[in-house]
Protein backbone atom coordinates (compact mmCIF):
# COMPACT_ATOMS: atom_id res chain seq x y z
CA UNK A 1 0.00 0.00 0.00
CA UNK A 2 1.28 3.43 -0.92
CA UNK A 3 1.35 5.74 2.07
CA UNK A 4 1.86 9.47 2.21
CA UNK A 5 2.90 11.17 5.45
CA UNK A 6 1.12 14.51 5.70
CA UNK A 7 1.40 17.07 8.52
CA UNK A 8 -1.46 19.51 8.90
CA UNK A 9 -1.12 22.38 10.64
CA UNK A 10 -16.95 25.01 27.94
CA UNK A 11 -13.74 25.53 29.69
CA UNK A 12 -13.62 23.53 32.96
CA UNK A 13 -13.80 25.66 36.06
CA UNK A 14 -10.19 25.18 37.07
CA UNK A 15 -6.94 23.53 36.09
CA UNK A 16 -7.21 21.17 39.05
CA UNK A 17 -10.71 20.04 38.08
CA UNK A 18 -9.55 19.40 34.55
CA UNK A 19 -6.51 17.48 35.73
CA UNK A 20 -8.59 15.40 38.14
CA UNK A 21 -11.16 14.61 35.43
CA UNK A 22 -8.45 13.37 33.05
CA UNK A 23 -6.92 11.14 35.72
CA UNK A 24 -10.36 9.73 36.57
CA UNK A 25 -10.91 8.75 32.95
CA UNK A 26 -7.65 6.85 32.98
CA UNK A 27 -8.30 5.30 36.41
CA UNK A 28 -11.82 4.10 35.58
CA UNK A 29 -10.69 2.33 32.42
CA UNK A 30 -7.96 0.54 34.39
CA UNK A 31 -9.96 -0.64 37.42
CA UNK A 32 -13.53 -1.14 36.23
CA UNK A 33 -14.60 -4.48 34.75
CA UNK A 34 -14.83 -4.59 30.98
CA UNK A 35 -18.61 -4.95 31.05
CA UNK A 36 -18.84 -1.46 32.56
CA UNK A 37 -18.32 -0.25 28.98
CA UNK A 38 -20.95 -2.22 27.03
CA UNK A 39 -19.48 -1.37 23.62
CA UNK A 40 -16.38 -3.40 24.43
CA UNK A 41 -18.45 -6.54 24.84
CA UNK A 42 -20.35 -6.38 21.56
CA UNK A 43 -18.65 -8.83 19.17
CA UNK A 44 -17.47 -7.50 15.84
CA UNK A 45 -19.05 -10.55 14.19
CA UNK A 46 -22.68 -11.54 14.40
CA UNK A 47 -24.43 -14.79 13.58
CA UNK A 48 -27.45 -12.94 12.16
CA UNK A 49 -27.71 -12.41 8.42
CA UNK A 50 -28.97 -8.96 7.49
CA UNK A 51 -32.12 -9.28 5.38
CA UNK A 52 -35.19 -7.09 5.62
CA UNK A 53 -38.69 -8.53 5.23
CA UNK A 54 -40.69 -5.35 5.55
CA UNK A 55 -40.46 -1.60 5.97
CA UNK A 56 -43.06 0.83 7.29
CA UNK A 57 -42.62 4.60 7.46
CA UNK A 58 -44.89 7.30 8.79
CA UNK A 59 -44.57 11.09 8.32
CA UNK A 60 -41.16 10.55 6.71
CA UNK A 61 -40.11 13.19 4.17
CA UNK A 62 -42.87 13.26 1.52
CA UNK A 63 -44.70 10.18 2.81
CA UNK A 64 -47.65 10.15 5.15
CA UNK A 65 -47.56 6.36 5.28
CA UNK A 66 -45.83 3.74 3.16
CA UNK A 67 -45.25 0.01 3.44
CA UNK A 68 -43.00 -2.36 1.48
CA UNK A 69 -42.62 -6.12 1.58
CA UNK A 70 -38.96 -6.51 0.63
CA UNK A 71 -37.47 -9.43 -1.27
CA UNK A 72 -33.98 -10.20 -2.55
CA UNK A 73 -34.02 -7.79 -5.51
CA UNK A 74 -36.30 -4.75 -5.29
CA UNK A 75 -36.80 -2.00 -7.87
CA UNK A 76 -38.46 1.33 -7.12
CA UNK A 77 -39.72 3.03 -10.30
CA UNK A 78 -40.89 6.64 -10.36
CA UNK A 79 -40.26 10.10 -11.70
CA UNK A 80 -37.91 12.64 -10.24
CA UNK A 81 -39.03 14.18 -6.90
CA UNK A 82 -41.47 11.30 -6.28
CA UNK A 83 -39.50 10.15 -3.22
CA UNK A 84 -37.62 7.05 -4.36
CA UNK A 85 -34.41 8.11 -2.61
CA UNK A 86 -36.39 8.83 0.56
CA UNK A 87 -37.17 5.12 0.85
CA UNK A 88 -33.48 4.19 0.45
CA UNK A 89 -32.66 6.76 3.09
CA UNK A 90 -35.19 5.25 5.50
CA UNK A 91 -33.65 1.80 5.04
CA UNK A 92 -30.13 3.13 5.62
CA UNK A 93 -31.37 4.92 8.75
CA UNK A 94 -31.77 1.45 10.26
CA UNK A 95 -28.00 0.97 9.92
CA UNK A 96 -26.62 4.30 11.12
CA UNK A 97 -29.43 5.83 13.18
CA UNK A 98 -29.25 8.95 11.04
CA UNK A 99 -29.69 10.15 7.48
CA UNK A 100 -26.85 10.09 4.95
CA UNK A 101 -27.93 13.51 3.61
CA UNK A 102 -29.92 15.57 6.16
CA UNK A 103 -30.50 16.36 9.82
CA UNK A 104 -33.27 14.52 11.65
CA UNK A 105 -35.51 17.57 11.85
CA UNK A 106 -35.54 17.78 8.04
CA UNK A 107 -36.93 14.23 7.77
CA UNK A 108 -40.28 15.01 9.41
CA UNK A 109 -43.05 15.49 6.85
CA UNK A 110 -44.11 19.10 6.52
CA UNK A 111 -46.89 19.92 8.99
CA UNK A 112 -46.34 16.80 11.12
CA UNK A 113 -44.79 16.49 14.57
CA UNK A 114 -42.75 13.28 14.24
CA UNK A 115 -41.59 10.49 11.96
CA UNK A 116 -41.47 6.75 12.57
CA UNK A 117 -39.56 3.97 10.84
CA UNK A 118 -40.36 0.34 11.52
CA UNK A 119 -38.70 -2.69 9.97
CA UNK A 120 -38.75 -6.43 10.45
CA UNK A 121 -35.90 -8.72 9.48
CA UNK A 122 -35.92 -12.29 8.19
CA UNK A 123 -35.19 -13.49 11.74
CA UNK A 124 -38.30 -11.54 12.88
CA UNK A 125 -36.21 -9.04 14.81
CA UNK A 126 -38.19 -5.80 14.94
CA UNK A 127 -36.52 -2.38 14.75
CA UNK A 128 -38.38 0.86 15.49
CA UNK A 129 -37.14 4.44 15.35
CA UNK A 130 -39.24 7.41 16.49
CA UNK A 131 -38.16 11.04 16.24
CA UNK A 132 -39.83 14.28 17.27
CA UNK A 133 -38.08 17.66 16.81
CA UNK A 134 -40.03 19.68 19.42
CA UNK A 135 -38.76 18.96 21.97
CA UNK A 136 -35.97 16.92 20.36
CA UNK A 137 -36.58 13.25 21.11
CA UNK A 138 -35.31 10.08 19.45
CA UNK A 139 -36.36 6.63 20.61
CA UNK A 140 -34.80 3.48 19.24
CA UNK A 141 -36.26 0.06 20.06
CA UNK A 142 -35.17 -3.44 19.12
CA UNK A 143 -37.84 -6.06 19.82
CA UNK A 144 -39.71 -3.39 21.82
CA UNK A 145 -36.72 -2.80 24.13
CA UNK A 146 -35.14 0.69 24.25
CA UNK A 147 -31.60 0.80 22.86
CA UNK A 148 -28.83 3.32 22.28
CA UNK A 149 -28.14 4.59 18.78
CA UNK A 150 -24.66 3.05 18.86
CA UNK A 151 -26.25 -0.39 19.21
CA UNK A 152 -27.50 -0.17 15.62
CA UNK A 153 -23.93 -0.29 14.28
CA UNK A 154 -23.15 -3.80 13.13
CA UNK A 155 -26.74 -4.97 13.58
CA UNK A 156 -27.97 -3.97 10.12
CA UNK A 157 -25.17 -3.74 7.58
CA UNK A 158 -25.81 -1.54 4.54
CA UNK A 159 -23.93 0.08 1.67
CA UNK A 160 -25.49 3.09 -0.06
CA UNK A 161 -24.65 4.53 -3.47
CA UNK A 162 -26.26 7.79 -4.62
CA UNK A 163 -25.30 10.16 -7.48
CA UNK A 164 -24.04 12.66 -4.89
CA UNK A 165 -21.43 10.18 -3.67
CA UNK A 166 -19.13 11.09 -6.56
CA UNK A 167 -18.45 14.29 -4.63
CA UNK A 168 -16.44 12.21 -2.15
CA UNK A 169 -13.43 12.32 -4.50
CA UNK A 170 -13.06 16.10 -4.21
CA UNK A 171 -14.62 16.47 -0.76
CA UNK A 172 -13.01 17.86 2.38
CA UNK A 173 -10.84 15.68 4.67
CA UNK A 174 -13.59 15.88 7.29
CA UNK A 175 -16.12 14.20 4.99
CA UNK A 176 -13.61 11.54 3.98
CA UNK A 177 -12.87 10.77 7.64
CA UNK A 178 -16.61 10.52 8.22
CA UNK A 179 -16.79 7.92 5.47
CA UNK A 180 -13.98 5.90 7.09
CA UNK A 181 -15.65 6.07 10.49
CA UNK A 182 -19.06 4.96 9.19
CA UNK A 183 -17.60 1.91 7.45
CA UNK A 184 -15.19 0.76 10.16
CA UNK A 185 -17.72 1.32 12.97
CA UNK A 186 -20.06 -1.20 11.33
CA UNK A 187 -17.54 -3.99 11.90
CA UNK A 188 -15.80 -2.81 15.08
CA UNK A 189 -17.74 -1.40 18.03
CA UNK A 190 -14.50 -0.83 19.91
CA UNK A 191 -13.48 1.55 17.13
CA UNK A 192 -16.71 3.49 17.64
CA UNK A 193 -16.11 3.63 21.40
CA UNK A 194 -12.57 4.96 20.95
CA UNK A 195 -13.75 7.47 18.33
CA UNK A 196 -16.37 8.93 20.67
CA UNK A 197 -13.84 9.12 23.50
CA UNK A 198 -11.18 10.64 21.25
CA UNK A 199 -13.47 13.46 20.15
CA UNK A 200 -14.35 14.32 23.76
CA UNK A 201 -10.71 14.37 24.84
CA UNK A 202 -9.71 16.39 21.76
CA UNK A 203 -12.27 19.03 22.69
CA UNK A 204 -10.89 19.24 26.24
CA UNK A 205 -7.30 19.44 25.01
CA UNK A 206 -8.13 22.24 22.58
CA UNK A 207 -9.94 24.12 25.33
CA UNK A 208 -6.84 23.81 27.52
CA UNK A 209 -4.56 24.98 24.67
CA UNK A 210 -6.61 28.16 24.46
CA UNK A 211 -6.29 28.72 28.22
CA UNK A 212 -2.54 28.15 28.09
CA UNK A 213 -2.27 30.70 25.30
CA UNK A 214 -4.20 33.14 27.48
CA UNK A 215 -1.99 32.39 30.47
CA UNK A 216 -4.45 30.41 32.62
CA UNK A 217 -3.46 26.82 31.84
CA UNK A 218 -0.47 24.60 32.58
CA UNK A 219 1.78 22.23 30.62
CA UNK A 220 1.48 19.44 33.21
CA UNK A 221 -2.24 19.39 32.66
CA UNK A 222 -1.63 19.35 28.90
CA UNK A 223 0.56 16.26 29.22
CA UNK A 224 -2.31 14.36 30.89
CA UNK A 225 -4.72 15.20 28.08
CA UNK A 226 -2.07 14.32 25.50
CA UNK A 227 -1.61 10.86 27.03
CA UNK A 228 -5.36 10.33 27.01
CA UNK A 229 -5.53 11.43 23.38
CA UNK A 230 -2.84 8.93 22.39
CA UNK A 231 -4.56 6.06 24.23
CA UNK A 232 -7.80 6.60 22.31
CA UNK A 233 -6.25 7.76 19.05
CA UNK A 234 -3.78 4.94 18.51
CA UNK A 235 -6.57 2.37 18.16
CA UNK A 236 -8.29 4.56 15.54
CA UNK A 237 -5.05 4.92 13.58
CA UNK A 238 -4.28 1.19 13.65
CA UNK A 239 -7.77 0.29 12.44
CA UNK A 240 -7.57 2.82 9.62
CA UNK A 241 -4.24 1.35 8.49
CA UNK A 242 -5.86 -2.09 8.51
CA UNK A 243 -8.85 -0.78 6.56
CA UNK A 244 -6.72 0.62 3.74
CA UNK A 245 -4.65 -2.58 3.60
CA UNK A 246 -7.80 -4.72 3.41
CA UNK A 247 -9.45 -2.45 0.87
CA UNK A 248 -6.56 -2.18 -1.60
CA UNK A 249 -6.96 -5.57 -3.40
CA UNK A 250 -10.76 -5.28 -3.31
CA UNK A 251 -10.64 -1.87 -4.95
CA UNK A 252 -8.24 -2.99 -7.66
CA UNK A 253 -10.53 -5.90 -8.53
CA UNK A 254 -13.74 -3.86 -8.41
CA UNK A 255 -12.45 -1.20 -10.78
CA UNK A 256 -11.65 -3.83 -13.40
CA UNK A 257 -15.39 -3.95 -14.09
CA UNK A 258 -15.16 -0.44 -15.50
CA UNK A 259 -11.59 -0.05 -16.77
CA UNK A 260 -8.20 -1.72 -17.15
CA UNK A 261 -6.60 1.11 -15.14
CA UNK A 262 -5.55 0.71 -11.51
CA UNK A 263 -7.55 2.55 -8.85
CA UNK A 264 -6.06 2.95 -5.38
CA UNK A 265 -6.24 5.21 -2.35
CA UNK A 266 -3.35 7.16 -0.85
CA UNK A 267 -3.72 7.47 2.91
CA UNK A 268 -2.40 10.75 4.35
CA UNK A 269 -1.82 10.60 8.11
CA UNK A 270 -0.04 12.96 10.49
CA UNK A 271 1.09 10.22 12.88
CA UNK A 272 2.16 6.60 12.49
CA UNK A 273 0.50 3.67 14.26
CA UNK A 274 2.93 3.80 17.17
CA UNK A 275 2.16 5.25 20.60
CA UNK A 276 5.68 6.59 21.06
CA UNK A 277 5.61 8.25 17.64
CA UNK A 278 2.22 9.82 18.39
CA UNK A 279 3.45 11.16 21.75
CA UNK A 280 6.61 12.53 20.12
CA UNK A 281 4.63 14.31 17.40
CA UNK A 282 2.34 15.94 19.97
CA UNK A 283 5.39 17.19 21.86
CA UNK A 284 7.04 18.46 18.68
CA UNK A 285 3.95 20.45 17.72
CA UNK A 286 3.14 21.63 21.23
CA UNK A 287 4.18 25.24 20.60
CA UNK A 288 2.22 25.39 17.35
CA UNK A 289 -0.79 23.86 19.07
CA UNK A 290 -0.71 26.53 21.80
CA UNK A 291 -0.43 29.36 19.29
CA UNK A 292 -3.33 28.04 17.21
CA UNK A 293 -5.29 26.67 20.20
CA UNK A 294 -5.83 23.51 18.14
CA UNK A 295 -4.33 20.02 18.14
CA UNK A 296 -2.55 19.85 14.78
CA UNK A 297 -1.57 16.16 14.69
CA UNK A 298 -3.65 13.03 15.19
CA UNK A 299 -6.26 10.92 13.39
CA UNK A 300 -8.64 13.90 13.33
CA UNK A 301 -6.33 15.32 10.61
CA UNK A 302 -6.33 12.23 8.38
CA UNK A 303 -7.19 12.35 4.69
CA UNK A 304 -7.08 10.10 1.64
CA UNK A 305 -6.87 10.67 -2.13
CA UNK A 306 -8.14 8.64 -5.07
CA UNK A 307 -5.42 7.73 -7.58
CA UNK A 308 -5.85 6.36 -11.10
CA UNK A 309 -2.56 4.66 -11.95
CA UNK A 310 -0.04 7.32 -10.82
CA UNK A 311 -2.24 10.42 -11.16
CA UNK A 312 -4.66 12.05 -8.76
CA UNK A 313 -8.15 11.24 -10.01
CA UNK A 314 -9.41 14.62 -8.79
CA UNK A 315 -6.93 16.34 -11.15
CA UNK A 316 -7.35 14.25 -14.30
CA UNK A 317 -10.63 12.34 -14.01
CA UNK A 318 -13.84 12.85 -15.96
CA UNK A 319 -17.27 12.73 -14.37
CA UNK A 320 -17.68 9.20 -15.72
CA UNK A 321 -14.39 8.13 -14.11
CA UNK A 322 -15.45 9.74 -10.83
CA UNK A 323 -18.67 7.74 -10.93
CA UNK A 324 -16.88 4.47 -11.77
CA UNK A 325 -14.33 5.07 -9.00
CA UNK A 326 -16.90 5.70 -6.26
CA UNK A 327 -19.08 2.80 -7.41
CA UNK A 328 -15.95 0.61 -7.26
CA UNK A 329 -15.34 1.88 -3.73
CA UNK A 330 -18.89 0.92 -2.77
CA UNK A 331 -18.50 -2.55 -4.30
CA UNK A 332 -15.27 -2.94 -2.34
CA UNK A 333 -16.99 -1.68 0.80
CA UNK A 334 -19.73 -4.29 0.58
CA UNK A 335 -17.13 -7.04 0.17
CA UNK A 336 -15.08 -5.62 3.06
CA UNK A 337 -18.12 -5.68 5.36
CA UNK A 338 -18.95 -9.21 4.29
CA UNK A 339 -15.37 -10.42 4.87
CA UNK A 340 -15.21 -8.86 8.33
CA UNK A 341 -18.63 -9.94 9.62
CA UNK A 342 -19.41 -13.07 7.59
CA UNK A 343 -22.74 -11.45 6.71
CA UNK A 344 -24.02 -9.92 3.50
CA UNK A 345 -25.03 -6.24 3.74
CA UNK A 346 -28.06 -4.83 1.99
CA UNK A 347 -27.07 -2.85 -1.14
CA UNK A 348 -28.94 0.42 -1.80
CA UNK A 349 -28.42 1.78 -5.34
CA UNK A 350 -29.91 5.13 -6.29
CA UNK A 351 -30.24 5.59 -10.08
CA UNK A 352 -26.98 3.82 -10.88
CA UNK A 353 -27.83 1.91 -14.08
CA UNK A 354 -28.80 4.88 -16.25
CA UNK A 355 -25.21 6.06 -16.71
CA UNK A 356 -23.63 2.63 -17.34
CA UNK A 357 -23.22 0.95 -20.73
CA UNK A 358 -24.61 -2.54 -21.39
CA UNK A 359 -21.38 -4.34 -20.50
CA UNK A 360 -21.00 -2.60 -17.15
CA UNK A 361 -24.68 -3.01 -16.32
CA UNK A 362 -24.31 -6.75 -16.87
CA UNK A 363 -21.23 -6.96 -14.67
CA UNK A 364 -22.93 -5.01 -11.89
CA UNK A 365 -26.06 -7.16 -12.19
CA UNK A 366 -23.98 -10.32 -11.68
CA UNK A 367 -22.59 -8.85 -8.48
CA UNK A 368 -25.79 -7.54 -6.90
CA UNK A 369 -27.64 -10.84 -7.29
CA UNK A 370 -25.49 -12.08 -4.37
CA UNK A 371 -26.96 -9.45 -2.02
CA UNK A 372 -30.33 -8.16 -0.97
CA UNK A 373 -30.61 -5.05 -3.12
CA UNK A 374 -32.91 -2.07 -3.47
CA UNK A 375 -32.58 -0.12 -6.74
CA UNK A 376 -34.22 3.14 -7.81
CA UNK A 377 -34.78 4.17 -11.41
CA UNK A 378 -36.91 6.62 -13.37
CA UNK A 379 -37.83 3.94 -15.94
CA UNK A 380 -37.25 0.30 -16.88
CA UNK A 381 -35.25 0.94 -20.07
CA UNK A 382 -31.86 0.60 -18.36
CA UNK A 383 -32.72 -2.61 -16.50
CA UNK A 384 -32.15 -6.04 -17.99
CA UNK A 385 -35.04 -8.51 -18.53
CA UNK A 386 -33.22 -11.00 -16.29
CA UNK A 387 -33.10 -8.47 -13.46
CA UNK A 388 -36.76 -7.53 -13.88
CA UNK A 389 -37.78 -11.18 -13.89
CA UNK A 390 -36.27 -11.76 -10.44
CA UNK A 391 -37.20 -8.42 -8.88
CA UNK A 392 -40.06 -7.12 -6.80
CA UNK A 393 -41.27 -4.05 -8.68
CA UNK A 394 -42.74 -1.04 -6.88
CA UNK A 395 -44.19 2.02 -8.58
CA UNK A 396 -43.83 5.36 -6.80
CA UNK A 397 -46.42 7.93 -7.84
CA UNK A 398 -47.85 10.91 -5.94
CA UNK A 399 -45.68 9.82 -3.00
CA UNK A 400 -47.46 6.49 -2.71
CA UNK A 401 -45.94 3.04 -3.11
CA UNK A 402 -47.78 0.42 -5.16
CA UNK A 403 -46.51 -3.15 -5.66
CA UNK A 404 -46.55 -3.93 -9.39
CA UNK A 405 -45.42 -7.55 -9.17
Amino acid sequence: MKIKLAINHRDLTSQWHSLLFAYCLLLFEEILPSDFFPLYNVPTKTSLKMSLKSLKIQNYRTYGKAELEIGDINILIGGNTEGKTNLLEAISYLTFGKSFRSHDKDLVKWGEEYFRIEARRNDNKKIEIFYSPEPPKKVLKIDNKPKKQSELFGLNLAVVFTPEDINLIASSPDKKRRYLDMVISQVDKKYLYHLIGYKKILKQRNSLLLRIREGSGGLKELAVWSDQLVQKGIYIIKKRFEFFADLEPLLLNSYQIFSDDNLWLKYAHSVDNSEEFFKRRLKEFESIDIISAKTTVGPHRDDFTFYLNDKSLESIGSRGEFRSAVLSLKLSEIKYLENKTENKPIFLLDDVFSELDIKRRGALYNLITNYQTVITSTDLDHLSPELLKKANLFKIENHEVVREK
